[in-house]
């Protein structure tokens, strides 16, 4: 757990991830409350050897919804198929997973399951849950 709470803050830096009001050149104001997946979290993953993930869930300047996600301690990739509406959201991740789940306040309740390379999933769907965590803003003064 030590290595992600290390990593995820990291893992927002190398993203250019600054979601919140701490970051005044991110120029988004109440960020939470309207677009509240947005931002970075931190998650306890239902496997006994994989239960560290952090998510990291931006838009790029068209608006369209971006995904960075480490899972356990493999390198943080850029998921696709990303989809937020609301306080809901999926994606597939390139180790071969699609999550979804939403997000309620400071807490997310969030699937995942194995996919094939269609994106189809190909078991069941294991229930998580994480936690929201401060966003990390090189330009807070």
């Amino acid at each position: 757990m030590k290595k992600l709470m290390i990593l995820a803050p990291v893992a927002a830096l190398i993203a250019g991830c600054c979601t919140d009001n701490c970051c005044p050149r991110a120029g988004r104001s109440n960020q939470t409350a309207i677009d509240p997946v947005i931002g970075n979290w931190g998650a306890k993953l239902p496997y006994d050897d994989m239960t560290a993930a952090s998510l990291i869930f931006s838009r790029d300047e068209e608006g369209t919804p971006k995904a960075f996600v480490l899972l356990r301690w493999a390198s943080p990739e850029w998921c696709s198929d990303v989809k937020i509406e609301g306080n809901a959201f999926s994606l597939r991740h390139p180790y071969g997973q699609l999550i979804r789940g939403k997000v309620n306040g400071e807490k997310l309740s969030a699937e995942i399951a194995p996919c094939d390379k269609d994106g189809k999933a190909t078991g069941d769907w294991k229930k998580f849950s994480g936690w929201r965590i401060a966003p990390a803003c090189p330009f807070a003064s």
